[in-house]
């Protein structure tokens, strides 16, 4: 988030909560004021100011995790009755945006947001067709990206010939389907054709390993030819990242992370400024890697 990422580049900086509908009651600490930590908070401090008569009152901030200079975690405090009621409803509607970028950003729709578990986050029927709408409303460029792969493919498969979707070709050669990526990998499908679902629509059928784990027809159309494109060059962005961290003692990897072998000494900075350059064949995209320092692995 924003401000995770603000305390990360300025790591002293004690951000105040801007959202407190009574600036009165809940007023911004001069920067003289005296802070104190509670020592029974080791991965996150609780700060109280100091007031008259030798109480203490919470106040609404966050501190960075000041054990560890590697690692950022943060802990949001006691907050005001305001501020409670604000974050109580971000909380609820993130609830909502997170299950909706699961489930949503591949062409999924009500059936997609039930099995993801929409119903048992809190989420209901009736919800769940509106949730549909406003996301696609709201990603209107990831919506059109989906039915121009979909032409793409189709006008590859009918016509045999060569076509080309921001910088993605489809050609049809030798009963494969070819999807060239940028970073010049295939992507194939054998023996593919234009079929009709079970909506009466066209839809695109190929042969390969199913969900029996058996040799069969796979339909397949617009959004999942994108998951899979997405899919696949996310994997060739990691791969990219572990030759130029080829100096290092990679271990292993999961999913987007990278586990690196190294002495204490090791600039945490410099391995994922490394990590973030962009590969040749794709210097336009935008990458940042963050990190963290552990004696075992685990989630940050």
């Amino acid at each position: 988030s924003f401000l995770s990422s603000f305390l990360y580049i300025f790591p002293d900086s004690k951000i105040m909560f801007s959202t407190c509908q009574k600036a009165k009651s809940c007023p911004q600490p001069p920067e003289k004021q005296k802070w104190y930590h509670n020592p029974q908070k080791t991965k996150s401090s609780i700060s109280y100011r100091e007031q008259k008569k030798g109480s203490l009152q919470p106040r609404c901030v966050m501190t960075p995790d000041r054990g560890n200079p590697l690692k950022q975690s943060f802990s949001i405090l006691p907050l005001c009755t305001s501020c409670q009621q604000y974050y109580r409803l971000i909380g609820h509607l993130r609830q909502k945006g997170k299950i909706a970028e699961l489930a949503l950003g591949y062409g999924g729709s009500v059936g997609a947001l039930k099995s993801m578990g929409a119903l048992e986050m809190g989420l209901t029927e009736e919800e769940l067709h509106p949730l549909v709408n406003s996301w696609r409303n709201s990603n209107p460029m990831i919506t059109a990206f989906w039915w121009e792969i979909d032409r793409a493919v189709k006008t590859t498969i009918t016509q045999r010939i060569q076509t080309e979707v921001r910088r993605i070709r489809f050609f049809y050669k030798s009963g494969i389907l070819f999807i060239k990526l940028p970073s010049g990998r295939l992507l194939s499908y054998v023996k593919p054709r234009i079929g009709e679902n079970l909506y009466g629509g066209e839809s695109v059928t190929y042969e390969g390993v199913g969900s029996t784990k058996k040799w069969e027809r796979i339909e397949s159309y617009g959004p999942k030819f994108v998951e899979n494109i997405v899919q696949a060059v996310s994997r060739d962005i990691l791969c990219y990242a572990m030759k130029t961290l080829r100096h290092c003692f990679i271990v292993g990897h999961v999913h987007d992370e990278l586990i690196i072998e190294c002495s204490p000494d090791v600039d945490l900075d410099v391995i994922c400024k490394q990590m973030g350059k962009s590969p040749d064949w794709m210097p336009d995209i935008l990458l940042r890697a963050d990190g963290y320092a552990t004696n075992f692995y685990k989630k940050d």
